[in-house]
């Protein structure tokens, strides 16, 4: 709803001509379980519409838990393939748990088929780091799904300079997975600050405008700016 970006209730679209052509039926159906405390998913398609419905609804917890039912063993349907086409709808909210959410179902699209992922991952996942520790627990990535995210991205950049924060976060999960598989410890050596510097610039980066992160130079290393006053010894 444009007149209320902040409202949460979904308008169907109830006589959608691309919902005939990339859907079977004419809606879903759910079933009850016999307890009658929640509902089955009787196909992925289906499973990943209400996720995303959730996530529109900016309903992060439920989403999290129905996401936890889908996996799949071959590559995606056209019809899967189409519903997840619609999670670039949600790109313009940056919660937390939002990024974490698209970034289960891009490790989910990821092992099976990878053009399924319409949505930019890359600053999915630069905000998932930066906000980690505002992720809900339940809504978190597994080490494994970081990994693989993490190395798809830097497979992606294909020489060019990939974010500090990513090839930092990556050599940890690998380091982590190294210790995890042996019985020695593994030592990671982490950069060291910069000895002259103010502020960190990466906070302003977070809630800059797509428009103005397009525009920042990124660079290996750590972001800072210093002030001298005018007229002050160099």
């Amino acid at each position: 709803i444009r007149s209320c970006p902040f409202s949460s209730p979904l308008v169907s679209v109830r006589n959608d001509c691309e919902w005939r052509d990339h859907v079977r039926t004419t809606y879903y159906l759910y079933p009850i379980h016999q307890s009658g405390s929640f509902i089955v998913m009787s196909t992925l398609a289906g499973a990943l519409y209400m996720v995303l419905l959730r996530l529109l609804r900016r309903d992060y917890s439920e989403a999290s838990t129905l996401l936890s039912s889908c996996a799949s063993d071959a590559s995606f349907t056209d019809e899967e393939r189409w519903v997840l086409s619609h999670v670039k709808l949600t790109e313009s909210d940056l919660h937390p748990n939002a990024h974490a959410l698209r970034l289960r179902l891009a490790a989910l699209s990821l092992e099976h088929t990878p053009e399924a992922m319409q949505w930019d991952v890359e600053e999915d996942l630069f905000g998932y780091l930066q906000k980690f520790a505002h992720v809900s627990s339940l809504c978190r990535l597994t080490a494994e799904e970081e990994r693989l995210l993490l190395e798809y991205v830097v497979q992606i950049q294909d020489g060019r300079v990939v974010q500090f924060h990513t090839t930092l976060r990556l050599r940890y999960l690998n380091a982590l997975a190294e210790a995890r598989a042996g019985d020695d410890d593994v030592r990671l050596s982490l950069p060291t600050q910069m000895r002259f510097g103010g502020t960190k610039l990466r906070a302003l980066y977070v809630h800059a405008h797509r428009f103005t992160k397009g525009r920042l130079e990124r660079k290996v290393g750590h972001l800072y700016y210093n002030y001298r006053r005018p007229g002050s010894p160099s």
